[in-house]
């Protein structure tokens, strides 16, 4: 069975962002940190600075749930599954990348 070398590199992409993010909450957040950013004056959406991984796990679950899915004969599913993969990662690298402008330590 031969594994589609796009899942296998968002697979992998997803699991460097996890990665990088859990070091970066460990060492470079601040114990609260607003992970559903809509409105950060609202405690609601503050959460502990451990669940910074989140988007990109999601990310890897979607492109793993994907990778077993878009394995039919249907070439329009496929591509369909395979574009939002693409878009979910990008997602998640970019509500990381706000995410850590928005709270993140800076030593310059």
């Amino acid at each position: 069975m031969k594994r589609d070398p796009l899942y296998q590199s968002l697979t992998f992409l997803n699991l460097l962002f996890i990665l990088i993010a859990g070091a970066v909450a460990y060492f470079l957040l601040p114990p609260q940190i607003p992970l559903f950013y809509g409105n950060v004056q609202i405690t609601s959406q503050l959460v502990n600075r451990f669940l910074f991984p989140l988007p990109p796990t999601i990310a890897f679950l979607f492109s793993i749930l994907n990778s077993f899915l878009g394995k039919g004969n249907d070439l329009f599913l496929t591509s369909i599954f395979k574009m939002i993969a693409v878009i979910i990662t990008i997602f998640s690298a970019l509500a990381l990348i706000k995410i850590y402008w928005l709270v993140g330590y800076r030593h310059w």
